[in-house]
């Protein structure tokens, strides 16, 4: 019964946020997740030059890069948001991403983290066991999340602001993403801050697969899909 309810849960969730189609779309990625993971992503960049829009979350919000005090509630938060599979793997993503130089910047609402945000340089995988080379100037950000109980709150849009200018004021001068091309709410962000779309590619990697298969939809797949990481990085 526990089970149904976080089905109808999980469900109402995405429709509600995302919309019949995006619904239509999880059902089938789920109905995959036995054989492996499928998935349609979007990839963006933006240049820093352009006007950064001032965002100001409805709620009293601070940013900042979390410290090494942090890490823990860094490790709770992203497995809330994770399958009871993945929730094992979470640790030693967030341990290595740390360790390898990422950066996480915290929304805090008083004492309480209600949103994360990482930014990567160098290198990072992208998807299907690919590789995204970065520039010296230029950075990658991965994955963000907000607690659903502070969504609504421009928390997100708010947050992007501060980590442009925190780009920019290093000497950065593109930033690039990807994101699920079903996710509505992160699409808008995206296109408030003047993101540009390169392309869109559907992939599946199986279960227990280190590399998958991708298939470009449309656009361009530069730099997102290199086959391996940095040869510098590779270096011991």
């Amino acid at each position: 019964m526990t089970r149904l309810k976080n089905f109808f849960r999980w469900a109402a969730n995405i429709f509600c946020y995302n919309g019949l189609l995006a619904l239509f779309w999880r059902l089938i990625c789920r109905g995959f997740r036995p054989l492996g993971i499928l998935g349609l992503v979007t990839f963006y960049e933006r240049e820093l030059d352009q006007p950064i829009q001032e965002i100001k979350a409805k709620v009293n919000l601070a940013v900042a890069p979390a410290d090494k005090s942090e890490i823990e509630s860094v490790i709770k938060l992203a497995e809330e948001r994770e399958t009871k599979e993945q929730k094992a793997n979470v640790r030693n993503l967030i341990l290595n991403r740390f360790q390898k130089g990422s950066l996480c910047f915290l929304g805090k609402i008083e004492t309480e983290i209600v949103h994360y945000n990482w930014i990567s340089f160098n290198w990072e995988e992208s998807l299907a066991g690919r590789f995204l080379h970065l520039k010296e100037n230029e950075a990658f950000f991965l994955d963000a999340f907000t607690q659903e109980e502070w969504r609504g709150k421009k928390i997100y849009p708010a947050v992007q602001s501060h980590l442009f200018h925190y780009l920019k004021q290093r000497g950065y001068r593109k930033v690039y993403t990807l994101v699920d091309t079903d996710n509505r709410p992160s699409k808008k962000t995206h296109y408030f801050h003047a993101w540009k779309p390169l392309g869109t590619v559907l992939c599946f990697t199986p279960r227990g697969a280190a590399k998958g298969w991708v298939w470009r939809i449309r656009g361009t797949l530069t730099p997102f899909l290199e086959k391996q990481i940095p040869n510098q990085a590779m270096k011991p």
